[in-house]
Parts: C-alpha cells; structure tokens; sequence
C-alpha cells in the first residue's frame, strides 16, 4: 500500500488559508490538534480507568503492604465450613472434576477475593463462595501482619 501525501491546506482552516500565509501560521493548529490529542487521551483512559476499577468490588492491598504467596500447605487454616451441597445443575448433568481457586487473604485472616483458575464453570460459584467462608491465622513479616495469595483445590465428585 502507497501513501499519498496530502497538501498542507487540506489541514488549515478557512481563516488560515485566507489569512497570513508561512509556517508560523501552522503553529496555531499544531497546539490545537495536539491539545484535542492529548485531551480526548486523558478523557478515554479516565474512562477506562472508571470501567476496569476494582475498587467497589475487592479491598486493594494498603499502600507499602505486600501480597505473600504461600502453598496451602503453609497456610493456617483457623475454621474450615463443613463442604457446600453439590451444584444441582452441576449434578443434574453430571458434572465432576476439580477445582482450582485463587485465595486474596486480608491481614486479619479473612478471605478478600476468590477466583478460579481451573474446573467445570458450572462448580466455579460454588468453590469460590466457599473459599470465602474460609479463616485463616494471618501471614507475619517481622510481626506485621500481610495480604496472602494461596490456591486451594476443591474436588467435586458425585457418588455412585
């Protein structure tokens, strides 16, 4: 594909044109075209910003606090709820397997957010409202407690 070059007075205003000629007069119109630029970027990524927050839906870790990754195996578990009762949709069609739930722990030990990595879409609600019902003893750096990244695996399977 060829690019055609475009004459400079295809870009200028009427006025421009009429008025004084020479590459100062495009000045104008740069700033401005580059102003509108800048302008429509800032109001399209504060949309997007506005679209993609997290923020009515999880806590974000405090500012200088971190997320530990941990295995569940060095996790605390302090009160583990008796197991949910089988999706009856999962169960009407048969569907088993396994599911594998991402765990955002709080400082205080209380699950903030639960995410499935891995399963049967169908089990995937019932997994992570489960996870959340999970406490757990708060990870300490030198006594402070901190924000925990675990995964816990909840195999579904329907009796014979």
């Amino acid at each position: 594909m060829a690019f055609r070059s475009l004459p400079a007075s295809r870009f200028l205003s009427s006025a421009q044109r009429l008025g004084a000629g020479g590459v100062g007069s495009l000045r104008p119109l740069g700033a401005t075209f580059f102003g509108f630029i800048m302008k429509t970027t800032m109001i399209l990524f504060s949309l997007m910003a506005i679209g993609c927050s997290k923020t009515d839906t999880e806590p974000a870790p405090a500012r200088g606090s971190m997320v530990i990754e941990k295995h569940f195996s060095q996790v605390v578990v302090r009160f583990q709820p008796p197991a949910p009762l089988y999706p009856e949709g999962a169960k009407a069609t048969h569907i088993q397997g396994t599911v594998v739930v991402e765990l955002i722990i709080d400082p205080d030990g209380i699950p903030s957010r639960a995410t499935t990595l891995s399963g049967p879409v169908e089990l995937a609600p019932t997994s992570e409202s489960y996870a959340m019902t999970w406490r757990f003893a708060p990870t300490l750096i030198k006594g402070v407690p901190q924000f925990t990244k675990t995964q816990i695996i909840f195999p579904f399977k329907l009796p014979r």
